[in-house]
């Protein structure tokens, strides 16, 4: 009689051990690799025509690896400001020339990115701000990175 208890037994848990395995894997944390966005290199060319489609690149970097639950959220900006009143790249204030579409992405994707600015061809001559810009959101912190590149825009 105690056999047909053992089998009963050996059932009843491993009934128990199927329905609670996947709680356990769900509550379980995964390591995932991070990666970071910094400020492109500033462009080898600064003379700048109107209509001319200045292209940037934003390189993934490998970071570290993390158990965070969720990523961190990147928008990577590139906008040009002015005309300025002088060349310093410190107080660049100015109107907003041109602005490309912010690249939304996180801290997971690991991908490489290519922004293309228009210029237009009505784009007034003079000295103006190329500024390139990286926001970071995670759950706990916002912070953004700015770099302002002096260019110039020739007929």
């Amino acid at each position: 009689m105690g056999r047909p208890l053992d089998v009963l037994k050996f059932r009843r848990l491993l009934l128990i051990g199927l329905f609670l395995s996947p709680l356990f894997i769900a509550c379980s944390t995964s390591n995932h690799q991070t990666y970071r966005y910094d400020i492109p290199d500033a462009p080898t060319d600064t003379l700048w025509h109107p209509g001319k489609q200045p292209v940037l690149h934003w390189k993934a970097q490998s970071a570290t690896v993390t158990t965070d639950a969720a990523p961190t959220q990147f928008e990577l900006n590139v906008a040009l400001i002015g005309p300025l009143a002088s060349e310093s790249a410190s107080t660049a204030t100015g109107p907003l020339a041109v602005a490309a579409t912010p690249i939304l992405t996180d801290s997971w994707s690991g991908k490489d990115f290519t922004t293309v600015l228009e210029l237009p061809t009505t784009l007034q001559t003079g000295t103006y701000a190329l500024r390139l810009s990286v926001k970071e959101q995670s759950s706990t912190n916002t912070s953004t990175r700015t770099r302002n590149i002096i260019v110039f825009i020739t007929p």
